[in-house]
């Protein structure tokens, strides 16, 4: 295979159709180049029509229908129904680093931030940072006193 493309090249001969006279300074001539234009065009547009999750969520799908590892592809573990050897001791080693410390329950009683485990004033639950993405999390604040002013509509004694 090297040998002719080789040969087709030093000749100035398309490569991929072997029919027509390579383009300037190219290894393909006009129509092939403009078919593989084509057709990349095509497959980008298909690519970018499905996100990038749901690409992933059917190629683990796939892969566990067919017995393979939801990571790698490569044949799984029978002590595992997701994962290769490998992955599988990766995927424990990660577990275990996140598991290390106090649980997120215990945090509060130790002084922690029970999101984070930053170290807390007396009382609160959340660090600064967390405490503060909390807040910027709450729903707006003009919907909180609709809701107020509605439960007084429904439950206002007559």
């Amino acid at each position: 295979m090297s040998v002719d493309y080789d040969w087709y090249k030093s000749n100035g001969i398309c490569v991929q159709c072997l029919r027509y006279d390579a383009a300037p300074g190219r290894v393909r001539c006009e129509v092939c180049l403009n078919k593989n234009a084509e057709a990349s065009k095509n497959r980008r547009a298909k690519m970018q029509s499905v996100s990038q999750s749901d690409r992933l969520r059917n190629l683990r799908e796939s892969r566990k229908e067919k017995g393979l590892c939801i990571w790698c592809g490569k044949p799984r573990s029978q002590y595992s129904s997701a994962f290769c050897i490998e992955c599988r001791v990766k995927n424990q080693r990660k577990n275990n680093a996140r598991k290390t410390g106090i649980s997120r329950s215990e945090r509060p009683l130790y002084g922690m931030c029970y999101i984070c485990g930053k170290q807390v004033y007396s009382g609160e639950k959340l660090c600064r940072e967390c405490k503060k993405q909390s807040i910027a999390n709450l729903p707006n604040k003009h919907i909180i006193p609709s809701w107020k002013l509605d439960n007084n509509r429904v439950f206002a004694s007559k």
